[in-house]
């Protein structure tokens, strides 16, 4: 999987959803049959367009982009517009013991620039009173004391969600945009898909 980050800008109208996916199996012909459900930690899916150009990003840069990730394999890092889908506020990272300096965060891909460290309510510096390691897997904070016992540690901050291009194929709309002018604003459709339920959670 790839850690990039996804480089274009989403236009509205835009939508959003978890979707908690299961599956059955259709014992007359032997199908095998998705239900798509609502859940708290389902795959998450996005219907957008993007803008181009835009942000130094144009349609040559977007159908180099699809390229390299021709057959859906290759993932990347999106960030959600909702903040529902985007944002741990005041997340419980934990109770200090007294003995205790590691803690781990609740999502695996964090941005690190947004993260806010607190200890009993009182904010923390990072480099001070911590350091912060993002390794996709289980970011962690280490305190450079441990937290006095009873002293909760509470954590606010944006994460990504690793997704895929929806669709193995170019748009067939997009094909014919190849020898538009540079300059001149289109809108894309971008069916993008998480790679797993709940990939985002550590």
């Amino acid at each position: 999987m790839s850690t990039a980050v996804f480089p274009f800008t989403f236009l509205r109208p835009y939508r959003e959803r978890r979707v908690m996916e299961t599956t059955r199996l259709d014992m007359n012909n032997g199908k095998r049959l998705v239900r798509a459900e609502f859940g708290t930690y389902g795959r998450m899916t996005i219907d957008a367009k993007v803008r181009l150009p835009y942000g130094g990003q144009t349609l040559a840069t977007w159908i180099a982009f699809w390229l390299a990730r021709q057959g859906g394999y290759d993932s990347f890092l999106v960030k959600c517009h909702h903040t529902a889908h985007k944002t741990q506020t005041l997340e419980a990272v934990g109770t200090g013991p007294g003995t205790a300096t590691v803690f781990l965060l609740d999502m695996k891909y964090v941005d690190a620039s947004s993260l806010l460290v607190y200890k009993d309510a009182v904010l923390q510096t990072i480099t001070t009173h911590y350091t912060f390691t993002l390794n996709n897997t289980a970011p962690t904070i280490t305190f450079v004391s441990a937290p006095a016992n009873g002293l909760p540690i509470t954590a606010t901050y944006d994460y990504y969600h690793p997704m895929r291009l929806e669709v193995d194929d170019l748009p067939p709309d997009d094909l014919h945009l190849t020898g538009v002018d540079a300059t001149a604003i289109v809108g894309l459709d971008v069916p993008l898909v998480e790679t797993e339920p709940g990939a985002h959670r550590a």
